[in-house]
C-alpha cells in the first residue's frame, strides 16, 4: 500500500532557515581564512575530529560576536574562542587520571 502524499505544491524551506544556513556557511569560511597556522596545528594535533573542532570554534566565535553586538567575526573572537576552548579542553580530566 502506497503511502498517502499531500496535495499542492511543496513549499520551499523557510527563508528564516536558509540565512541562518547562509549565515553558518559565512563564519565558517571566515573561520578557516582567519585561524592562524599555530591554531591549525592544534586543530589537527586534537583528539577530536578538525570538522568537530572547527565548528566548536566556529559557535563560540559566533557566540563572542553576537555577545560583542558586531556584524562580522573579527580574529579576535577566533582567538579567543580557541583558547576558552583550549582551557576546556585541559580542564577535562583524563581517562585513568
Amino acid at each position: 500500500m502506497k503511502a498517502i502524499r499531500p496535495t499542492g505544491k511543496p513549499r520551499a524551506s523557510h527563508p528564516r532557515v536558509k540565512a541562518q544556513l547562509r549565515a553558518h556557511a559565512v563564519y565558517m569560511y571566515k573561520l578557516r581564512r582567519e585561524l592562524e597556522p599555530a591554531h591549525c596545528r592544534l586543530v589537527h594535533e586534537s583528539r577530536l575530529a578538525p570538522s568537530f573542532v572547527l565548528r566548536r570554534v566556529g559557535l563560540e566565535a559566533a557566540r563572542l560576536s553576537a555577545f560583542n553586538r558586531r556584524g562580522i567575526i573579527t580574529c579576535w573572537e577566533i582567538t579567543a574562542a580557541m583558547q576558552q576552548l583550549s582551557h576546556r579542553r585541559n580542564a577535562i580530566p583524563m581517562d585513568g587520571a
